[in-house]
């Protein structure tokens, strides 16, 4: 009885979440957020796991344990930078990121402010914007996006870089959320990020030689060597706008259905359930069962059918109580998802 109510107080918390999306922050400071809502019917999901090479002869791979990930939109003309939404990456690496609005997205690894275990990184690797993936989303789709970082070390109570970055054109503008690493060789030693007025600081740098890199959606990369000695320094970064890239605008209107996806009934259950669809023509469909973690459990069918009512049963054979999506794909890329619960 006592593990039925954890996890119908879990779906409820996921429920919640889908409701209230706006409100993070990105990074220290307030950002812009997109309070657009996914389409009635979806339930979009990214998911995967972040790891980082340990500098290692030869070199390994880790997975984090902490930290966050975050997905952003970046809006022309200005290139501001727009949090979307974000999620914990729990102790295993992994992360999910539920129920946002449909669209393209910019993928950010962000390691715990105190444990900064890896450099901040943006999807699939790297540590400059010009690097990064962009992901489109579909309505009800489940994408699986796995992060690669790199090791940070850390030199607590050593010497503090600051500066600030603004456009090249126009010191005045000051540029948020840009974000700036120091590198020695082959190891980075830490890393910050701009605050509303273009501001940064970066801690725990011992004295040496240092390559400065600051990164910044719609405008150019740019690198300074520079010498720390004991005390603190300033380093400031004046960008010229990017025009080699495009950043276009995504259009978020719904995909037009001819399927409709059901809640399953009964919900939550055990041992099995059905999942009923409807088809308004006749097309290929596939039918999937996945874990949270975006891993498929089960294709319950893969086939043409034709316009009808159908219903499928899904019996949770060798699965452990919890919370599973099953998604219905069409032709077109037509997506539809829903969440359920099994409880033994």
């Amino acid at each position: 009885m006592k593990q039925c109510i954890n996890i119908i107080l879990s779906v409820l918390l996921i429920q919640f979440l889908f409701t209230h999306i706006a409100g993070e922050k990105a990074f220290s400071q307030p950002e812009k957020n997109y309070i657009g809502r996914g389409h009635e019917g979806d339930e979009n999901i990214i998911t995967g796991r972040v790891k980082y090479i340990i500098a290692s002869t030869p070199p390994e791979t880790t997975h984090a344990v902490q930290g966050k990930v975050k997905l952003f939109r970046v809006n022309p003309p200005g290139f501001d930078v727009a949090l979307v939404d974000s999620a914990s990456i729990n102790s295993l690496g992994y992360y999910s990121v539920y129920g946002f609005p449909p669209g393209a997205y910019y993928i950010v690894a962000y390691p715990n402010d105190k444990v900064e275990d890896f450099i901040i990184s943006f999807y699939p690797s790297g540590q400059l914007w010009t690097s990064a993936v962009r992901v489109n989303v579909s309505p009800g789709q489940v994408r699986t996006c796995n992060i690669i970082s790199q090791e940070m070390f850390q030199t607590p109570g050593a010497t503090p870089v600051s500066g600030e970055v603004a456009d090249s054109t126009n010191h005045n503008i000051k540029l948020r959320n840009s974000i700036i690493t120091a590198k020695s060789g082959e190891q980075y030693r830490g890393f910050a990020i701009t605050d509303n007025q273009g501001r940064y600081i970066v801690n725990s740098i011992l004295p040496g030689n240092y390559n400065l890199t600051v990164t910044r959606f719609g405008f150019k990369n740019q690198t300074q060597n520079v010498n720390i000695g004991t005390s603190s320094a300033t380093v400031n970064f004046y960008l010229p706008k990017d025009t080699s890239y495009s950043i276009g605008i995504e259009n978020n209107a719904a995909a037009i259905k001819n399927f409709r996806l059901f809640q399953n009934y009964p919900n939550p259950f055990n041992p099995s359930t059905e999942i009923s669809f409807t088809l308004e023509k006749g097309m290929n469909v596939r039918l999937s069962v996945y874990s949270v973690e975006g891993k498929l459990i089960k294709e319950l069918l893969s086939e043409y059918k034709n316009p009808g009512d159908y219903r499928v049963n899904f019996a949770a054979e060798n699965l452990n109580s919890g919370i599973y999506s099953y998604i219905l794909e069409g032709e077109g890329g037509q997506r539809e998802s829903k969440f359920m619960v099994f409880i033994k």
